[in-house]
Protein backbone atom coordinates (compact mmCIF):
# COMPACT_ATOMS: atom_id res chain seq x y z
CA UNK A 1 0.00 0.00 0.00
CA UNK A 2 1.16 3.45 -0.80
CA UNK A 3 1.42 6.20 1.34
CA UNK A 4 -1.18 8.70 1.54
CA UNK A 5 -3.31 11.31 3.56
CA UNK A 6 -7.22 11.10 3.73
CA UNK A 7 -9.68 13.44 4.65
CA UNK A 8 -12.89 13.80 4.02
CA UNK A 9 -14.88 17.44 6.28
CA UNK A 10 -18.18 17.16 4.33
CA UNK A 11 -21.02 16.96 6.86
CA UNK A 12 -23.55 14.91 5.62
CA UNK A 13 -27.30 15.44 6.03
CA UNK A 14 -29.08 12.30 4.88
CA UNK A 15 -32.78 11.53 4.33
CA UNK A 16 -36.28 13.19 4.06
CA UNK A 17 -35.83 15.51 7.24
CA UNK A 18 -32.02 16.51 6.27
CA UNK A 19 -33.20 20.17 5.44
CA UNK A 20 -33.81 21.47 8.87
CA UNK A 21 -29.66 21.72 9.56
CA UNK A 22 -29.95 23.87 6.23
CA UNK A 23 -30.12 27.56 7.68
CA UNK A 24 -27.65 26.87 10.23
CA UNK A 25 -24.98 25.10 7.65
CA UNK A 26 -25.72 28.22 5.43
CA UNK A 27 -24.88 30.56 8.64
CA UNK A 28 -21.92 28.88 9.37
CA UNK A 29 -20.28 29.24 5.80
CA UNK A 30 -21.93 32.29 4.43
CA UNK A 31 -24.41 35.38 4.09
CA UNK A 32 -25.59 35.49 0.84
CA UNK A 33 -25.20 32.27 -1.46
CA UNK A 34 -25.39 31.81 -5.28
CA UNK A 35 -27.74 28.97 -5.80
CA UNK A 36 -26.80 27.40 -8.70
CA UNK A 37 -28.79 24.70 -11.02
CA UNK A 38 -29.76 23.27 -14.07
CA UNK A 39 -32.96 23.23 -15.81
CA UNK A 40 -36.52 23.33 -14.10
CA UNK A 41 -36.83 19.80 -12.97
CA UNK A 42 -35.58 20.81 -9.39
CA UNK A 43 -38.78 23.04 -9.37
CA UNK A 44 -41.13 20.17 -10.01
CA UNK A 45 -39.16 17.40 -7.90
CA UNK A 46 -39.05 19.71 -4.28
CA UNK A 47 -35.67 20.48 -4.29
CA UNK A 48 -35.76 24.29 -4.92
CA UNK A 49 -38.45 25.02 -2.54
CA UNK A 50 -36.95 22.92 -0.15
CA UNK A 51 -33.77 25.03 0.09
CA UNK A 52 -35.15 28.48 -1.06
CA UNK A 53 -38.47 28.64 1.11
CA UNK A 54 -35.98 28.29 3.58
CA UNK A 55 -33.87 30.95 2.90
CA UNK A 56 -36.89 33.13 2.35
CA UNK A 57 -38.33 32.23 6.08
CA UNK A 58 -34.80 33.16 7.28
CA UNK A 59 -34.87 36.55 5.54
CA UNK A 60 -31.58 35.50 4.20
CA UNK A 61 -30.40 37.23 0.65
CA UNK A 62 -29.58 34.91 -1.92
CA UNK A 63 -28.91 35.40 -6.27
CA UNK A 64 -29.81 32.39 -8.15
CA UNK A 65 -28.11 31.19 -11.78
CA UNK A 66 -30.01 28.44 -13.92
CA UNK A 67 -29.36 26.79 -17.11
CA UNK A 68 -26.51 24.57 -16.23
CA UNK A 69 -25.81 22.22 -19.21
CA UNK A 70 -24.75 18.47 -19.04
CA UNK A 71 -21.36 18.69 -19.23
CA UNK A 72 -21.37 22.20 -17.80
CA UNK A 73 -19.55 24.84 -19.88
CA UNK A 74 -16.83 27.51 -19.18
CA UNK A 75 -19.34 30.02 -20.11
CA UNK A 76 -21.57 29.30 -16.79
CA UNK A 77 -18.87 29.47 -14.68
CA UNK A 78 -17.59 32.54 -16.46
CA UNK A 79 -21.30 34.02 -15.82
CA UNK A 80 -21.22 32.96 -12.37
CA UNK A 81 -17.54 34.87 -11.46
CA UNK A 82 -20.04 37.41 -12.15
CA UNK A 83 -22.59 37.23 -10.59
CA UNK A 84 -20.14 36.29 -7.83
CA UNK A 85 -18.53 40.00 -7.87
CA UNK A 86 -21.42 42.36 -8.47
CA UNK A 87 -23.38 40.31 -6.24
CA UNK A 88 -21.18 39.93 -3.11
CA UNK A 89 -22.15 36.22 -2.99
CA UNK A 90 -19.80 34.33 -0.68
CA UNK A 91 -20.79 31.04 -0.80
CA UNK A 92 -21.73 28.50 -3.50
CA UNK A 93 -25.04 26.29 -3.16
CA UNK A 94 -25.60 24.17 -6.42
CA UNK A 95 -28.94 22.16 -6.50
CA UNK A 96 -29.04 19.54 -9.28
CA UNK A 97 -26.72 16.64 -10.78
CA UNK A 98 -23.09 17.01 -10.94
CA UNK A 99 -23.27 19.31 -13.76
CA UNK A 100 -24.81 22.24 -11.39
CA UNK A 101 -22.50 21.19 -8.42
CA UNK A 102 -18.98 20.94 -10.34
CA UNK A 103 -20.07 24.32 -12.11
CA UNK A 104 -20.41 25.66 -8.61
CA UNK A 105 -17.23 23.98 -7.57
CA UNK A 106 -15.52 25.98 -10.32
CA UNK A 107 -17.14 29.37 -9.63
CA UNK A 108 -16.12 28.75 -6.15
CA UNK A 109 -12.56 28.63 -7.32
CA UNK A 110 -11.93 30.72 -10.13
CA UNK A 111 -14.09 33.96 -8.78
CA UNK A 112 -11.49 35.96 -7.37
CA UNK A 113 -8.82 34.38 -10.08
CA UNK A 114 -7.63 37.70 -12.09
CA UNK A 115 -6.49 35.44 -15.27
CA UNK A 116 -8.34 33.42 -17.78
CA UNK A 117 -10.14 31.03 -15.31
CA UNK A 118 -9.13 27.86 -17.91
CA UNK A 119 -5.73 28.49 -16.92
CA UNK A 120 -6.62 26.97 -13.63
CA UNK A 121 -9.46 24.53 -15.07
CA UNK A 122 -6.56 23.29 -17.10
CA UNK A 123 -3.90 23.14 -14.20
CA UNK A 124 -1.72 25.91 -15.38
CA UNK A 125 -1.72 27.82 -12.44
CA UNK A 126 -2.77 26.17 -9.48
CA UNK A 127 -6.34 26.63 -7.44
CA UNK A 128 -6.35 29.19 -4.64
CA UNK A 129 -9.03 31.24 -2.38
CA UNK A 130 -12.24 28.42 -2.99
CA UNK A 131 -15.39 29.97 -1.48
CA UNK A 132 -17.29 27.36 0.37
CA UNK A 133 -19.65 25.08 -1.02
CA UNK A 134 -22.90 23.49 -0.06
CA UNK A 135 -24.39 21.11 -2.26
CA UNK A 136 -27.85 19.86 -2.50
CA UNK A 137 -27.85 16.47 -5.27
CA UNK A 138 -30.75 15.42 -7.16
CA UNK A 139 -29.31 12.89 -9.09
CA UNK A 140 -27.28 10.03 -7.73
CA UNK A 141 -23.77 9.52 -10.27
CA UNK A 142 -20.66 11.44 -10.18
CA UNK A 143 -20.71 11.53 -6.62
CA UNK A 144 -19.40 15.71 -6.64
CA UNK A 145 -20.85 16.70 -3.50
CA UNK A 146 -17.87 14.60 -1.85
CA UNK A 147 -15.03 14.49 -3.99
CA UNK A 148 -12.61 17.31 -4.39
CA UNK A 149 -12.64 17.85 -8.41
CA UNK A 150 -14.59 19.27 -11.37
CA UNK A 151 -14.97 18.87 -15.18
CA UNK A 152 -15.48 21.78 -17.39
CA UNK A 153 -15.88 21.55 -20.79
CA UNK A 154 -14.78 24.53 -23.61
CA UNK A 155 -17.10 23.43 -26.62
CA UNK A 156 -15.36 25.91 -28.76
CA UNK A 157 -11.54 24.09 -28.81
CA UNK A 158 -13.47 21.07 -28.11
CA UNK A 159 -11.66 20.30 -24.24
CA UNK A 160 -12.67 18.89 -21.32
CA UNK A 161 -10.61 19.26 -18.52
CA UNK A 162 -10.84 18.07 -14.83
CA UNK A 163 -8.42 19.56 -11.96
CA UNK A 164 -9.52 19.35 -7.88
CA UNK A 165 -8.39 21.01 -4.80
CA UNK A 166 -8.88 19.74 -1.12
CA UNK A 167 -11.03 22.71 -0.99
CA UNK A 168 -13.17 22.56 -3.24
CA UNK A 169 -14.95 19.49 -1.91
CA UNK A 170 -18.51 20.79 -0.05
CA UNK A 171 -18.10 22.30 2.95
CA UNK A 172 -21.74 20.11 3.46
CA UNK A 173 -24.23 18.27 1.48
CA UNK A 174 -27.92 17.57 1.95
CA UNK A 175 -29.02 13.62 0.85
CA UNK A 176 -32.58 13.54 -0.06
CA UNK A 177 -33.56 10.23 -2.11
CA UNK A 178 -36.77 11.01 -2.65
CA UNK A 179 -35.72 13.92 -5.09
CA UNK A 180 -34.14 10.84 -7.11
CA UNK A 181 -37.91 9.54 -7.82
CA UNK A 182 -38.39 11.54 -10.84
CA UNK A 183 -35.17 10.97 -12.51
CA UNK A 184 -35.67 9.86 -15.59
CA UNK A 185 -34.74 6.07 -16.53
CA UNK A 186 -32.26 7.36 -19.13
CA UNK A 187 -30.54 9.36 -16.22
CA UNK A 188 -30.71 7.09 -13.85
CA UNK A 189 -28.69 4.19 -15.92
CA UNK A 190 -26.27 6.81 -16.69
CA UNK A 191 -25.69 7.70 -13.00
CA UNK A 192 -25.08 4.15 -11.81
CA UNK A 193 -22.82 3.76 -14.81
CA UNK A 194 -20.69 6.53 -13.87
CA UNK A 195 -20.35 5.58 -10.33
CA UNK A 196 -19.39 1.67 -11.30
CA UNK A 197 -16.97 3.23 -13.49
CA UNK A 198 -15.17 5.34 -10.25
CA UNK A 199 -15.19 1.86 -8.52
CA UNK A 200 -13.75 0.09 -11.68
CA UNK A 201 -10.80 2.86 -12.24
CA UNK A 202 -9.84 1.96 -8.68
CA UNK A 203 -10.60 -1.14 -8.49
CA UNK A 204 -8.16 -2.28 -11.32
CA UNK A 205 -5.53 -1.56 -9.53
CA UNK A 206 -0.99 -2.26 -9.97
CA UNK A 207 -1.48 -2.53 -6.01
CA UNK A 208 -2.26 -5.83 -4.89
CA UNK A 209 -1.37 -5.11 -1.32
CA UNK A 210 -4.20 -2.56 -0.83
CA UNK A 211 -6.71 -5.43 0.27
CA UNK A 212 -9.00 -3.43 2.64
CA UNK A 213 -9.44 -0.61 -0.43
CA UNK A 214 -10.20 -3.58 -2.77
CA UNK A 215 -12.75 -5.05 -0.23
CA UNK A 216 -14.60 -1.38 0.09
CA UNK A 217 -14.44 -1.69 -4.10
CA UNK A 218 -16.27 -4.98 -4.08
CA UNK A 219 -18.72 -3.83 -1.57
CA UNK A 220 -19.85 -0.98 -3.43
CA UNK A 221 -19.81 -2.94 -6.19
CA UNK A 222 -22.34 -5.68 -5.24
CA UNK A 223 -24.49 -2.09 -3.90
CA UNK A 224 -24.35 -0.67 -7.20
CA UNK A 225 -24.88 -3.94 -9.83
CA UNK A 226 -27.70 -4.40 -6.88
CA UNK A 227 -29.72 -1.48 -6.56
CA UNK A 228 -29.36 -0.02 -10.19
CA UNK A 229 -31.73 -2.26 -11.77
CA UNK A 230 -33.92 -2.21 -8.78
CA UNK A 231 -34.44 1.39 -9.07
CA UNK A 232 -34.03 1.42 -12.92
CA UNK A 233 -37.24 -1.11 -12.68
CA UNK A 234 -38.51 1.06 -10.05
CA UNK A 235 -37.93 4.47 -9.78
CA UNK A 236 -39.44 5.09 -6.32
CA UNK A 237 -38.14 2.20 -4.17
CA UNK A 238 -37.01 4.04 -1.67
CA UNK A 239 -34.13 1.59 -0.24
CA UNK A 240 -32.75 1.00 -3.71
CA UNK A 241 -32.20 5.01 -4.30
CA UNK A 242 -30.75 5.48 -0.79
CA UNK A 243 -28.66 2.51 -1.09
CA UNK A 244 -27.03 4.52 -4.86
CA UNK A 245 -27.52 7.72 -3.60
CA UNK A 246 -24.94 6.66 -0.62
CA UNK A 247 -22.59 4.37 -2.93
CA UNK A 248 -21.90 6.96 -5.18
CA UNK A 249 -20.41 9.27 -2.98
CA UNK A 250 -18.57 6.91 -1.61
CA UNK A 251 -17.04 5.67 -4.58
CA UNK A 252 -14.92 9.09 -5.75
CA UNK A 253 -14.61 10.55 -1.91
CA UNK A 254 -11.11 8.94 -2.02
CA UNK A 255 -12.00 5.59 -0.04
CA UNK A 256 -11.35 3.65 -2.74
CA UNK A 257 -8.17 5.31 -3.77
CA UNK A 258 -6.32 6.23 -1.45
CA UNK A 259 -2.90 3.67 -1.19
CA UNK A 260 -3.93 2.61 -4.15
CA UNK A 261 -3.28 5.50 -6.63
CA UNK A 262 -5.84 5.65 -10.20
CA UNK A 263 -4.79 6.69 -13.47
CA UNK A 264 -8.50 7.28 -14.64
CA UNK A 265 -7.49 6.86 -17.58
CA UNK A 266 -11.39 5.34 -18.74
CA UNK A 267 -12.47 8.82 -17.94
CA UNK A 268 -9.53 10.61 -20.23
CA UNK A 269 -10.91 8.22 -23.16
CA UNK A 270 -14.58 9.22 -22.58
CA UNK A 271 -14.22 12.93 -21.75
CA UNK A 272 -12.88 13.18 -25.94
CA UNK A 273 -16.13 11.83 -26.34
CA UNK A 274 -18.45 14.17 -24.29
CA UNK A 275 -15.98 16.95 -25.63
CA UNK A 276 -16.43 16.31 -29.41
CA UNK A 277 -20.06 15.40 -29.34
CA UNK A 278 -21.65 16.21 -25.67
CA UNK A 279 -22.03 12.22 -24.63
CA UNK A 280 -23.99 12.19 -21.69
CA UNK A 281 -20.95 11.49 -19.28
CA UNK A 282 -22.31 8.02 -17.96
CA UNK A 283 -23.15 6.77 -21.48
CA UNK A 284 -19.82 7.19 -22.38
CA UNK A 285 -18.49 5.58 -19.72
CA UNK A 286 -20.88 2.57 -20.45
CA UNK A 287 -19.38 1.95 -23.70
CA UNK A 288 -15.88 2.53 -22.86
CA UNK A 289 -15.37 0.26 -19.72
CA UNK A 290 -16.08 -3.31 -21.64
CA UNK A 291 -13.90 -2.27 -24.09
CA UNK A 292 -11.24 -0.59 -21.35
CA UNK A 293 -11.93 -3.96 -19.67
CA UNK A 294 -10.82 -6.23 -22.79
CA UNK A 295 -8.03 -4.05 -23.43
CA UNK A 296 -6.38 -4.14 -20.08
CA UNK A 297 -6.83 -8.41 -19.44
CA UNK A 298 -3.43 -10.23 -18.82
CA UNK A 299 -2.86 -13.72 -17.64
CA UNK A 300 -1.22 -11.79 -14.58
CA UNK A 301 -4.08 -9.10 -13.96
CA UNK A 302 -6.74 -11.05 -14.54
CA UNK A 303 -7.37 -12.20 -10.81
CA UNK A 304 -9.16 -8.80 -10.66
CA UNK A 305 -11.44 -10.06 -13.01
CA UNK A 306 -12.63 -12.99 -10.90
CA UNK A 307 -12.78 -10.97 -7.96
CA UNK A 308 -15.41 -8.06 -9.94
CA UNK A 309 -16.87 -11.08 -11.11
CA UNK A 310 -17.92 -12.31 -7.95
CA UNK A 311 -18.52 -8.90 -6.48
CA UNK A 312 -20.57 -7.44 -8.92
CA UNK A 313 -22.39 -10.50 -10.59
CA UNK A 314 -22.35 -12.92 -7.70
CA UNK A 315 -20.69 -15.87 -9.72
CA UNK A 316 -17.86 -17.76 -7.97
CA UNK A 317 -15.26 -18.16 -10.22
CA UNK A 318 -13.77 -20.98 -8.10
CA UNK A 319 -12.77 -24.03 -10.30
CA UNK A 320 -13.36 -21.73 -14.15
CA UNK A 321 -9.96 -21.00 -16.26
CA UNK A 322 -9.14 -17.82 -15.04
CA UNK A 323 -8.89 -16.32 -18.19
CA UNK A 324 -12.66 -17.26 -19.27
CA UNK A 325 -13.96 -16.16 -15.84
CA UNK A 326 -12.20 -12.42 -16.79
CA UNK A 327 -14.28 -12.63 -20.60
CA UNK A 328 -17.49 -13.58 -18.61
CA UNK A 329 -16.43 -10.83 -16.01
CA UNK A 330 -16.81 -8.54 -19.31
CA UNK A 331 -19.91 -9.94 -20.64
CA UNK A 332 -21.60 -10.08 -17.73
CA UNK A 333 -20.71 -6.27 -17.86
CA UNK A 334 -22.01 -5.79 -21.20
CA UNK A 335 -25.25 -7.26 -20.49
CA UNK A 336 -25.82 -5.48 -17.37
CA UNK A 337 -25.59 -2.24 -18.87
CA UNK A 338 -27.86 -3.41 -21.86
CA UNK A 339 -30.33 -4.43 -19.14
CA UNK A 340 -30.51 -0.74 -18.54
CA UNK A 341 -31.38 0.94 -21.74
CA UNK A 342 -27.48 2.09 -21.95
CA UNK A 343 -26.13 1.58 -25.76
CA UNK A 344 -23.32 -0.51 -26.47
CA UNK A 345 -21.40 0.77 -29.23
CA UNK A 346 -19.85 4.39 -30.11
CA UNK A 347 -21.90 4.16 -33.35
CA UNK A 348 -24.80 4.08 -31.67
CA UNK A 349 -24.31 7.37 -30.21
CA UNK A 350 -23.46 9.10 -33.67
CA UNK A 351 -19.47 8.90 -33.19
CA UNK A 352 -17.82 9.26 -36.39
CA UNK A 353 -15.38 6.12 -37.11
CA UNK A 354 -12.67 8.82 -38.73
CA UNK A 355 -12.56 10.64 -35.23
CA UNK A 356 -11.56 7.73 -33.48
CA UNK A 357 -7.62 8.76 -33.77
CA UNK A 358 -8.20 12.42 -33.79
CA UNK A 359 -10.00 11.71 -30.25
CA UNK A 360 -7.09 9.24 -29.06
CA UNK A 361 -4.72 11.78 -30.06
CA UNK A 362 -5.80 14.28 -28.42
CA UNK A 363 -6.91 11.49 -25.20
CA UNK A 364 -2.75 10.66 -24.98
CA UNK A 365 -1.46 14.06 -24.48
CA UNK A 366 -4.05 15.64 -21.87
CA UNK A 367 -3.92 12.45 -20.56
CA UNK A 368 -0.45 11.77 -21.03
CA UNK A 369 0.40 11.18 -17.18
CA UNK A 370 -3.26 9.23 -16.16
CA UNK A 371 -2.13 6.40 -18.99
CA UNK A 372 0.93 6.19 -17.16
CA UNK A 373 -0.74 5.06 -13.97
CA UNK A 374 -3.66 2.93 -15.79
CA UNK A 375 -4.05 -0.84 -14.68
CA UNK A 376 -2.17 -1.43 -17.87
CA UNK A 377 -0.01 1.22 -19.57
CA UNK A 378 -1.79 3.06 -22.42
CA UNK A 379 -0.58 5.54 -25.21
CA UNK A 380 -2.10 6.78 -28.11
CA UNK A 381 -2.11 3.49 -29.85
CA UNK A 382 -3.37 1.29 -27.26
CA UNK A 383 -6.35 4.67 -26.87
CA UNK A 384 -6.66 3.91 -30.45
CA UNK A 385 -7.34 0.37 -30.00
CA UNK A 386 -9.69 0.84 -27.08
CA UNK A 387 -11.63 3.02 -29.09
CA UNK A 388 -12.22 0.59 -32.05
CA UNK A 389 -13.01 -2.15 -29.48
CA UNK A 390 -15.98 -0.28 -28.55
CA UNK A 391 -17.12 0.99 -31.84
Amino acid sequence: MKDFWYYVPTRINFGPSCFQYLIDTVKQWGTKPLIVYGGGSIKKNGAYDAVVSRLIEAKIPFEEMGGVQPNPRLESVLEGNKIVKEKKCDILLPIGGASSIDCAKSIAATAYYDGDPWDMITKKVPVGKVLPIIAVPTLAAAGSEMSTSSVITKMDTNEKAGYSSPDMRPRAAFLNPEFTFTQPKGQTAAGVADAISHVMESYFSNVPSAYLQAKFGEALFNTLFHYGKIVYDDPTNYEGRANIMWACCWAINGLVVKGNPVGWSMHKLEHELSAFYDVTHGVGLAIIMPAWLTYCLTEDNAYRYLGYLKAAFEIDPVGMDKMEAAHLAIEKTKDYFASLGLPARLRDIGIEKDMLPVMAHNASIVGKDYFKNAFRVLDENSALEIYKLAY
